[in-house]
């Protein structure tokens, strides 16, 4: 297979404002670095976590954003998990979808997945009068899974709402998906569902790259509220990469940021007492720990 790298954002990463939206537990599982467009349209939510109100550009826009027509405002500011809640509690609570018990807030991953749980509140004004007429919390889980002999993956995602508060007149919840260079992304979200507290909408994102070389690339997503809201909050994915370099080999996908690492080679014991033969009669016998001699990977390469 083709030399292989990486980079990274995240849901618990777009909690920007808009003006309607605004230590690894083992080295298979480490934190992922977030990849923010050169547009600085993407970030990180977890990034956000420490600043205590993003709406306020939000509600000091309300009477241009009713000059410009739109009724509603939405904006979001991220959430964190209840604090009596464990980091597994958490998980069991999102996963309708089977996600890895690695998965926590903020991108993690191996080198053929990678997941995040987000969690987000939504707020949604009437522009005209800046009353705020409800809220919805959001809990969003991500599971990305390259595969690395195919250029053919998928993604599970769901979204939950955990509570609505008020009313959010209008407001439906609508996703979009994009990936970047020869990547193409086909989203089954229902979109036009309605925001109700305790749905649970579970779908997945098929991702197919047509690259013949290497392609690196990110998932984009754009969720948004329905007709005469404003901005949607958009954020994106770490950085996966696909490749077809190596002629009678098959093309696939990975995870560049985390390298491959050899920890057993209890199916393969031929090749394991080759190699054991090899260091052992070898001048140096490299590789073979007793000797203090390891072999290294060359971190240059991908």
């Amino acid at each position: 297979m083709a030399h292989l790298r990486r980079a990274v954002a995240g849901f618990a990463a777009a909690m920007a404002v808009v003006a309607g939206l605004a230590t690894a537990p083992a080295q298979a599982s480490p934190v992922l670095t977030t990849a923010v467009p050169a547009s600085g349209t993407v970030q990180s939510l977890n990034a956000l976590l420490g600043i205590p109100d993003t709406c306020a550009q939000t509600r000091r826009q309300l009477p241009i954003l009713a000059r410009q027509g739109h009724t509603f405002a939405a904006c979001t500011t991220p959430a964190v998990r209840p604090p009596t809640q464990s980091a597994e509690q958490a998980q069991a609570a999102a996963a309708s979808i089977t996600v890895p018990p690695w998965c926590t807030t903020g991108w993690r991953g191996t080198r053929t997945e990678m997941c995040e749980i987000g969690y987000a509140t939504l707020s949604w004004y009437n522009t005209s009068t800046g009353v705020l007429t409800g809220t919805a919390g959001f809990t969003v889980t991500q599971d990305i899974q390259p595969y690395y002999l195919s250029r053919t993956f998928a993604e599970n995602f769901e979204l939950q709402v955990t509570s609505v508060t008020g009313t959010l007149p209008g407001a439906t919840l609508n996703l979009a998906v994009t990936c970047g260079g020869t990547c193409s992304a086909t989203s089954y979200f229902p979109n036009g569902s309605a925001i109700v507290q305790g749905s649970d909408i579970t779908t997945s994102i098929a991702y197919s790259d047509s690259t013949t070389t290497v392609n690196k690339t990110y998932s984009l997503y754009t969720l948004s509220w329905g007709v005469g809201t404003t901005t949607p909050i958009t954020w994106g994915s770490p950085y996966y990469r696909c490749d077809d370099l190596i002629s009678g080999y098959s093309a696939g996908c990975v995870v560049p940021d985390v390298k491959p690492v050899l920890t057993t080679m209890a199916t393969l014991p031929n090749i394991a007492a080759n190699i054991g033969a090899i260091q052992q009669a070898g001048p140096h016998h490299y590789g073979r720990q007793a000797d203090g001699l390891p072999l290294t990977r060359n971190s240059s390469l991908e």
